[in-house]
Formats: C-alpha cells, structure tokens, sequence
C-alpha cells in the first residue's frame, strides 16, 4: 500500500489514477469513503488571505476567501493546522471538522456540506494564525513561512489553509500589523505592493503550490 505521503512525494504505484494525457491524476489518489461517506480533496481555484497582525492583544486575526470545485460527490476537505473560528459555505454558516486520511498520517479539515462533483463552490474561513508561528515584540512581530518536508513536514497549511503539494493555483495576501509597531520590512517571492506603513498585498501566480509561498516580515535591521 502506497500511503498519501509517498504519492505526494513521487511514489509510484500501478493503482494511481492516469488523466487522458497521460499524466497521474494524483488529487483522485486522495478520495476515501468511510462509514459511508464520500471525502475527496477541494481543487482551489483561488485564494484570498487577509491577516491583521494586533500588538495589543499579540493575535493574528485571519480570514481566508477560497473559490473551489468539487473533485466528487460527497464532502470536500482541505488542510490548515489551525481551526475555524467561523466557517462559510457559499455564504451560509457550515461546520467544520475534523478528520484522518486512510493512513492516519494527515488532519483533514472536512466541509459538512454535500456537494457534487463538477460544482464551483466558495468558502470563507476565519481563523487564528497559530501564535507557535508568529513571534510578538513590544514594538513588532516576526513572522516567516518556513517551508520543510522533514520530520511531519511544514507547508502553507502551518500558517494558513491551503491543499496538498499538487493542487497549483492563483493566491493573494493581505498583511497588516496594528498596534504601536516601528516599521517593518517584508521580504516575499510574489509581486508585492506596499499599500501603507506596515501594510501590504502579495499576489501569487496560479502556478504556486502548497510548497511555494514565502512572506518574510520583521523589523529587525537586516544589514
């Protein structure tokens, strides 16, 4: 058996599903029913992330806007280490939860909407930047998106909700620290645009995936 980790790495295997191209549908590799149900993997189509960084109570308040196709029929899921603090579904409230892959080696977060396969789909996502990743000083913060794939591996789903590593797709960031902050600087691999002291916009290509995504923002001096 060839678990969700090996195939993402590359694993082959002679079960996994080939598209009309030729190509490995690797997302169908990621559908599963259990005591019943139908799961399948969200295939973004877009993202928008706004995240204000507030000094005064040292929390990352975070929303995430996702455009999404159903991939099957059944409930979707995604990936993000932190919980909802309120969720949406084509703008009506849904709950959120919790499960484990077939391997047991990924914390799913599922939909609990039925969906069909082929539909497009939004979903808003508020939440809580988890404070392990974001360091709070008197006067500012320190917050990196450290990517890894040692140990339990580290992608953008540590920070904020995304897919696995082959689901590419287009992604904006809206960055703003409030508070009594000196100023900062932000170091990214997107086109990045300062809207006012201490807050920005990122834009990603649609060619990104989980992997990519670097925001470097500080007010430590960099010589």
């Amino acid at each position: 058996m060839v678990s969700f980790f090996a195939i993402a790495c590359g694993g082959d295997s002679p079960s996994e599903p080939i598209d009309p191209d030729g190509s490995r549908n690797l997302s169908a590799t990621r559908n599963f029913t259990v005591g019943g149900e139908s799961f399948a993997p969200i295939d973004i189509q877009k993202m928008s992330v706004t995240v204000e960084f507030n000094l005064a109570t040292q929390t990352a308040t975070a929303v995430s806007n996702i455009d999404w196709i159903a991939k099957e029929n059944g409930f979707a899921y995604f990936l993000s280490d932190a919980p909802a603090s309120a969720a949406f579904h084509d703008g009506q409230p849904v709950a959120i939860a919790n499960i484990k892959d077939p391997d047991g080696l990924n914390s799913l977060r599922v939909v609990r909407a039925l969906v069909t396969k082929g539909e497009p789909h939004s979903l808003r996502y508020e939440f809580q930047v988890p404070a392990s990743e974001v360091g709070f000083r008197a006067d500012g913060i320190g917050f990196v998106t450290a990517m890894g794939d040692i140990i339990n591996g580290n992608y953008l789903e540590a920070y904020f909700p995304a897919n696995f590593e082959e689901d590419a797709y287009a992604s904006e960031f809206e960055l703003r620290i409030t508070g009594n902050a000196t100023s900062h600087r932000i170091f990214s691999n997107g086109s990045l645009q300062t809207l006012a002291p201490n807050h920005w916009k990122i834009e990603f290509p649609s060619y990104f995936t989980s992997s990519s995504h670097y925001i470097h923002v500080t007010n430590t001096p960099v010589h």
